[in-house]
């Protein structure tokens, strides 16, 4: 895991248990309590509701955390194949006239610079390259169809590609930054295409090609001291 993703995670954990307590032990006193003081039983089991409720969205959220390190993970360990001559920066932000992004990876290179956006997300993934939010169609536990809104990885990583490109100018650094979208998870169907951003997917086991596209030089050739500097600045 990476550190600022774990130490999200097990807030939202922690968060889950705590609130898991104080939901038993609202629901413990408003058992306690006789029915002559309908009032406090009421109270507690108010209590008990609220908790509840908040330890699900911790739930949820711890859930959807470790999915995000979990796709990191593979990313990570996909990259670490890239000869020498490659770096990589994962877990990063970098930030530009106020505004931050959180980058899951960066690949710098004899090829350029790569922006990659890693989605550890399954289902059914429906949507254009212009629209702001995507589909993502997925069956439950029951077999019951349902439908889960996906803000489009194309323009969260256009956003980061600008930010990364903006910092590398302004350290005059004049180099292009692609963007890659890598849906990581096998259950992930995805059926699209961008002239921008590139993307690839695990499911059709297209590893070998997003490597195989972060070192296919895409005009002037990075120096290796050139790679060497945007690295220091982005680490």
């Amino acid at each position: 895991m990476t550190l600022r993703l774990t130490h999200k995670y097990w807030l939202w954990r922690i968060a889950s248990y705590v609130f898991l307590l104080l939901t038993l032990v609202g629901i413990g006193l408003s058992v306690y309590v006789g029915y002559d003081r309908l009032v406090v039983k009421g109270l507690f089991l108010s209590i008990a509701v609220s908790c509840e409720l908040i330890r699900r969205k911790a739930s949820k959220q711890a859930k959807i955390l470790r999915a995000g390190v979990e796709g990191e993970q593979k990313t990570t360990k996909l990259l670490a194949s890239l000869s020498k001559q490659y770096k990589v920066v994962g877990d990063t932000t970098v930030t530009i006239n106020g505004k931050s992004s959180q980058l899951d990876h960066v690949v710098i290179g004899p090829a350029g610079v790569f922006v990659i956006e890693t989605k550890n997300v399954s289902g059914k993934i429906i949507g254009q390259v212009a629209d702001n939010d995507w589909s993502q169609k997925k069956i439950d536990y029951k077999g019951k169809p349902y439908t889960k809104t996906l803000y489009n990885p194309l323009k969260q990583v256009g956003t980061h590609v600008e930010r990364v490109y903006a910092l590398l100018k302004q350290a005059n650094i004049s180099i292009p930054v692609k963007g890659i979208v890598y849906f990581v998870h096998k259950d992930a169907e995805i059926n699209m295409r961008s002239n921008e951003v590139k993307i690839f997917s695990a499911r059709k086991r297209e590893e070998q090609a997003l490597l195989q596209y972060v070192q296919r030089t895409h005009g002037k050739a990075m120096t290796s001291q050139e790679v060497e500097k945007v690295y220091a600045l982005l680490k």
